[in-house]
Order: structure tokens, then C-alpha cells, then sequence
């Protein structure tokens, strides 16, 4: 295994796609952006010198910092802090026990350097990492589901969720079952999974996946199913113009959907994936070298579109016009989901459709690629399906798991963080190890703790860390701006516990997974992929509706945070949304005859009804939002300021939002080590950055060099930044432009 000091700044040497195990396209890309916001500041602080008056109170300061940019070690802070630290001597304040942070403690375990955990929830660790279970007490095997996180694709992005899954031993989708996994296949696509637009209900691609055998099955699934046949129509939802609707009629069905978001994405995916092809071939420097500036070239590319939106994109640049964007996205997604970022939507399409077979063009650069195995991996590539995966359990076992790992006394619940403060080390020089505060709130008893850290790794959500009081650490504008300013999306969904699972029934034979879609409020309904082999005569849980976006704050209106007892008129909306969608419209059949079956339908799904369950993640105080999801130019001007350490080197922001993969459990994990990585270079802890690397692998998104600069910069203040204009999100627009 590679070694830091072995390892080449900007070419990925761990963990990367030669190994097969993780693309560095997405991460290439906040190492871009990062790259040209410290180029700028560096020159800036060079020209300030230059300028600086003998008497400047700076000059001292930026006499050192600009010694250390010249120095080009990858621990340049013992220029400013000669002490030799030892692991035994800090003390890391980890705010937030999500995902995040019990991965950050996990690692700090193995490094033997000690920490705490502040969460302020009282009741439970795992922030949107949360099952929910019917049963509190001995809950049957299924009586269950995912709140927060729940489905995985082994795809070369999420090489280090699968990572920690073998780390707690919860399955190898590589290796064969065996007792104690839980990881177990997640079926995207089903059967007999109805769709319902425009007031009609219709089986649209009928799905023959080969569902695979858990130890404990004793039938498959697939037996004795009936196979519903699907509409022939071309516009069975009768949306096209030709029926009187507003939609092109060329462009109403689902492959044409699929073709214009290819076509939209395509050129895009195509530059990243043939430069990761590069980098998978790559053997020589030259060779790496070409890589990647390959990757670069198309990462400048995105760049420049980060100031559209999908929907502007699909409008001003594809050219397609209003009517049909709106059927794409209502069919395609969430509403209102297009007037995010289209750079999302790109990377969003990496994670699900990475081997896109319906991609026939030729990458630009394939003459760059040596040898003749392009062909046979690009055959294969297209050909090779992701396979998704789920907890048995639910996801939350991933937490149990980690907790097992990790030393419980150094785990607070119900302490929510009220400030934090950065000791001003001149007025205290006997508080050089642990300099920074952290003021909280006991849950219990009310009363105000104060605990001291050498560095604290934030972990909680934005929404969540912008009510800390976040004066006394002095950060720079760009990042309090990024704080403030970068967008959450909203989520909620409702799980039913029903009597019997009556969608398995004769009448309706949903057995193999998979989800039904409508533009009905609930849009999505989930059949879950873990009880594919239960009794259909016994009961079960439903994921009856999943939405994100506008359609989840409307479906919110309906939900409790003290659901199922206080919510409103939600039970009444579900069993009349689920019988609408599962009553197929029979060609030929009257509305007496429809409504007739509609009623009974409905009957079958009240009469069942058991209890249920519902979450918006918008209304969760500890999150105030369910994922990140940027708007238009926020990424490139703003995601250098967030992952940058600030207060001296003592502080840093981590999760999904600080990541490039957003809305994942891969996005928290990836950014946990790219903040350790800047805490340990703080501390010149070589030694222990070397051990983390080889034992967890590298993490791509910042290199070794910039994470040195970074760090060098962190020494300023927020008013010695001002006054050099540095950490301003300007520097960033002016970048992006100049690109």
C-alpha cells in the first residue's frame, strides 16, 4: 500500500479506479474548485507583501505564512506552531452522532487520539441514518422502515460505503452469504408495479429481474406469479397532443424521456467516464499526467453549466419547450426537482446509471487510451448492471454496528451545542492543547456545560450548525456565506403497517419489489425488497409514499412531529391515493364499473390498515432539512469555502453537503477523512495521517497539497482575511468566469 509521501499531489494513488473500487471524477471536481480559489488567494497574500508597509501589524504574520507556501512541505504549520504533538495528547469535540461523526470517531479509535461526541438528540444516534420500528419491543423481522438512508449501488462512487459494510461484517456483495450478513439485494425495478398519470392507472415495462435467494427462503418469489400485460398504447396517460393534452406526441413515452435526459447528460458523463478510463489504464507518470488533465477538461466543462438549472438547460440550450420538460420532470422526478442545479442532476445520474448502455457515442479522448482493452471495457462496461443493495433490519443496524466499535463513554446524547469559541492564544498561553470551547445545553437537566478541544469536527447538518453561535471562531465570510446560504431539500415519507400485505394478493401481485410512480400527492410508493419472501397472508410494511421536493412539503402539511397520533387527514389521503393508483383502467370499461372495483379496492386497503408512521425531514430540528441539493451556481462558488478548515486549523465542517455526493451515506463518510486530514496536518501528525491512509484509504476530494495550503491560510483571522480580501465567494465567481 501507497504511502502519503509516496503519493503524487493531484493524481489519485488510494482507493482509486485502478483498484476498481472508487471513480475519482466526482471528487476531481471540488479538487478543481478548490484548487483555483487557493491559487487566487495565495497570489493575493504574495501581492499584499509585496505592498506591505514595514509597519503593517500583518507583516509578521504574512512573512511566515508566505515562508511556509515557499517551503512546499505537506506540514507546514510548524512554522507557526513548532510543538511536537502527540496522539495522546488531543482531544478531538465531535459535534453531530450521524453517519459522519461515528466514522470520524471510528478512525480517531484506530489512531488512538481521543474524542467526544456531543449529539443533541436524546433519544437515539444516527441522524438521517434512521429505521423506525412498528415494535419497540422484540419487533418481528420486517416491521420495519427506512426513515433516512436506504438503498445502496455497488458502483465504483460508493466504494467506501461498501468499505465499512465489510468493516462491521454486514455482507461482500463480491463473496458469498454467510451468517450474520445483512446486506441483501434492493430491486429498483419490480412487477405488476402500476403507474398512474393524468387520472389513469396503467402497467407500463413489465420487469423479469432474477431476484436472488437468501438462506431462509424456501420459494422463489417468482413462481406461480402472474405477469400483468402492459399498455401497448404510445400515450396511454392521454397527455400528447394528439389526445387532446399539451405534450409533444413524440416525446410522451418513457424511452423518450430516457433518451432526452441521456442526451442532456451525455456529453458530460462521456468526458468523466473516458478520462476514469484513463486513469483506470493509467501505469506511467506520462500516462497519469494525461489522466489526469483528461479529468480537469471535464470538470472545466461541467463548471461552466453550474449556473443553469436542469430545467434552463433542458429550455435554453437543448431546446425543448416548457410542456415537456414539465412531463419529464413529473414522470422523472420530484416537482420542482429542475430548478435545482443541473450539475446535481448530472452526478445524480452517475450514481444511478454509471454503465449507461443507451450511451453509444465515442468518448472524445478514446484515441488517448494505450492499448486495445479499451473496447473489451467498454463493451463490458455498458453491458455490467449495478446491482443495489439493502440492510436486513433496516439501516440502522449500520449504527449499531459502528457503536459496537467505538467507547460509549465518549458518547453524549442530548447535549445540544450552543456556541463555540476559539481561545485567543496570547491571553491564554496555558490553553495551547485544547483552545477551543464548546459552550452546550443538557436535554435533561437545562443546564449550560462548557468542555475544552484541541479541534472540533462539525458534523450536523447546515441548517443545524448555523443556531450555533459561531462568532468567537472567527470564520472566514465565504464559509458563514456557505452556511447560510447552500440548499437543503425537503423529504417525507409514510410507512403503513397493514394487517396483510394486500398488494400481494391475487388482485394486484406485486411480490417482486420495486415502486409505483403517479402525480398523485404520494408520487412514489415503495414495495419494500426485504419481504419479498414473506407470508403474503401475514402482515407487513408498506412505504406508501416517498416525495421529495414541493410534493413533500405539500404531503408535509398532513404530518406530526408527532406522528401517527397528531397527524391530520393523512390516513384518509393514503387509502384514497393507494386505491386510486391500484386500480388499473380497463380499456372497454365503463365508469360505473371502474368506480365499483376503485370501491372495493379502497375497502381492502382500510379494512387492513394497522398503523403507520410518517417523517418530514424538513420539520426535524436536529436537521432542518433531508439532503443537500445546490442551486444553480452554488456548488462552484461556495464549495470551496466549506471544506476549507478555519479557526486556526481547529475547525472543520464535514457530511454530505461537504462532499460532492450529496444526499448519500459515501458523500458523509468521504468528507469525515478529508476533515481529519486537515486536523492531523494542523497538528503535523504525519505518522498518523500515514496510518489513516493505508488503513481507510485516501480520499480524493483534496490532496495533500492543498490540504497543506489550506491550512497555512486557516492562521488568518477573519479580519486579517478581510483585509486581504480572502474567503470572500467573489474569488470563487471570478474563477469560474475566468475558466
Amino acid at each position: 500500500m501507497s504511502t502519503l509521501a509516496e503519493s503524487q499531489p493531484g493524481i489519485p494513488t488510494l482507493f482509486d479506479g485502478r483498484e476498481g473500487k472508487i471513480a475519482p471524477f466526482k471528487a476531481d471536481y471540488v479538487s478543481s474548485l478548490v484548487s483555483s480559489v487557493l491559487n487566487a488567494e495565495i497570489n493575493q497574500i504574495l501581492q499584499k507583501k509585496a505592498l506591505s508597509d514595514p509597519k503593517d501589524e500583518m507583516k509578521d504574520v504574512l512573512e511566515k505564512i508566505i515562508k511556509a507556501f515557499k517551503d512546499k512541505s505537506k506540514f507546514p504549520y510548524k512554522a507557526f506552531d513548532e510543538k511536537v504533538y502527540k496522539a495522546s495528547e488531543l482531544k478531538i469535540g465531535i459535534v453531530g452522532g450521524g453517519i459522519a461523526g461515528l466514522y470520524a470517531a471510528y478512525i480517531l479509535t484506530y489512531l488512538e487520539i481521543d474524542y467526544e461526541i456531543l449529539e443533541a438528540n436524546h433519544e437515539r444516534l444516527g441522524g438521517r441514518v434512521y429505521t423506525h420500528y412498528f415494535s419497540k419491543q422484540n419487533p418481528p423481522n420486517h416491521d420495519y422502515y427506512d426513515v433516512g438512508a436506504m438503498r445502496f449501488p455497488d458502483s465504483p462512487i460508493m466504494a467506501r460505503t461498501f468499505d465499512l459494510f465489510r468493516r462491521l461484517e454486514m455482507g461482500d456483495p463480491e463473496k458469498p452469504w454467510k451468517e450474520g450478513d445483512v446486506l441483501i439485494p434492493y430491486y429498483l425495478d419490480g412487477q405488476n408495479c402500476p403507474t398512474r398519470y393524468n387520472d389513469i392507472t396503467a402497467y407500463l415495462d413489465q420487469w423479469d429481474v432474477e431476484r436472488k435467494r437468501v438462506p431462509d427462503s424456501t420459494k422463489d418469489p417468482k413462481e406461480d406469479r402472474i405477469k400483468r400485460p402492459k399498455s401497448t398504447k404510445e400515450d396511454p396517460f392521454k397527455v400528447s397532443t394528439a389526445n387532446g393534452g399539451t405534450v409533444p406526441a413524440t416525446r410522451v413515452s418513457k424511452e423518450a424521456t430516457r433518451e432526452i435526459l441521456s442526451d442532456a447528460y451525455g456529453r458530460f458523463r462521456q468526458k468523466i467516464r473516458a478520462a476514469q478510463v484513463l486513469t483506470e489504464e493509467a501505469k506511467t507518470v506520462d500516462q497519469r499526467q494525461k489522466a489526469k488533465e483528461a479529468r480537469q477538461h471535464a470538470y472545466e466543462y461541467l463548471m461552466r453549466h453550474d449556473k443553469f438549472s436542469l430545467r434552463d438547460y433542458l429550455q435554453n440550450i437543448e431546446g425543448y419547450d416548457p410542456e415537456t420538460v414539465h412531463w419529464i420532470e413529473t414522470t422523472d422526478s420530484a416537482s420542482g426537482w429542475f430548478d435545482q442545479a443541473f450539475t446535481e442532476n448530472v452526478f445524480e445520474s452517475l450514481a444511478f446509471e454509471y454503465n449507461d448502455s443507451s450511451e453509444k457515442d465515442e468518448p472524445e479522448n478514446k484515441n488517448k487510451v494505450e492499448g486495445e482493452k479499451f473496447e473489451a471495457d467498454k463493451k463490458e462496461g455498458a453491458e455490467k448492471k449495478i446491482e443495489w443493495w439493502c440492510i436486513e433490519g433496516g439501516t440502522s443496524i449500520t449504527i449499531k454496528r459502528l457503536l459496537e466499535k467505538l467507547d460509549k463513554t465518549k458518547i453524549h446524547k442530548g447535549k445540544v451545542v450552543t456556541k463555540l469559541e476559539l481561545l485567543d492564544l496570547e491571553e491564554y498561553p496555558d490553553r495551547k492543547l485544547n483552545p477551543v470551547i464548546a459552550t452546550m445545553r443538557d436535554h435533561s437537566t437545562g443546564a449550560e456545560e462548557r468542555r475544552e478541544y484541541s479541534a472540533v469536527i462539525n458534523t450536523t447538518t447546515l441548517g443545524a450548525l448555523q443556531k450555533i453561535d459561531l462568532t468567537g471562531m472567527e470564520l472566514p465570510y465565504g464559509m458563514k456565506t456557505a452556511i447560510r446560504v447552500l440548499r437543503y431539500d425537503t423529504s417525507t415519507k409514510v410507512g403503513i403497517r397493514f394487517k396483510e400485505m394486500w398488494w400481494m394478493n391475487k388482485e394486484f401481485d406485486i411480490c417482486l419489489g420495486g415502486v409505483a410512480k403517479t402525480d398523485l400527492p404520494i408520487r412514489v410508493c415503495v414495495y419494500p425488497s426485504y419481504n419479498i419472501y414473506d407470508k403474503k397472508t401475514g402482515p407487513g410494511v408498506l412505504l406508501a409514499s416517498y416525495t421529495w421536493g414541493q410534493d413533500s412539503e405539500r404531503i408535509a402539511a398532513h404530518v406530526s412531529t408527532e406522528s401517527p397520533e397528531k397527524d391530520k387527514g393523512l390516513k384518509e389521503l393514503m387509502i384514497y391515493n393507494l386505491a386510486r393508483l391500484h386500480t388499473i383502467n380497463r380499456e372497454g370499461e365503463g365508469k360505473k364499473e371502474y368506480e365499483a372495483r376503485f370501491e372495493a379496492n379502497k375497502k381492502v386497503i382500510a379494512d387492513n390498515w394497522d398503523t403507520h408512521h410518517a417523517f418530514d425531514w424538513s420539520k426535524d430540528e436536529f436537521s432542518a432539512g433531508a439532503f443537500a441539493l445546490f442551486s444553480p451556481g452554488q456548488f462552484s462558488t461556495l464549495i470551496p469555502h466549506l471544506v476549507r478548515p478555519a479557526s486556526d486549523g481547529r475547525f472543520v465542517i464535514v457530511g454530505e453537503h461537504a462532499s460532492a455526493n450529496h444526499a448519500w451515506i459515501v458523500g458523509a463518510l468521504d468528507s469525515s477523512l478529508r476533515g481529519l486530514k486537515q486536523i492531523l496536518t494542523r497538528f503535523g501528525m504525519e505518522t498518523e495521517l500515514n496510518k489513516m491512509i493505508d488503513e481507510f484509504q485516501d480520499v480524493d476530494e483534496l490532496n495533500q497539497e492543498q490540504v497543506a495550503q489550506q491550512v497555512i491560510i486557516s492562521k488568518l483571522s477573519e479580519s486579517q482575511m478581510a483585509q486581504l480580501k480572502l474567503g470572500r465567494p467573489v474569488r470563487a465567481v471570478a474563477q469560474v468566469q475566468q475558466t
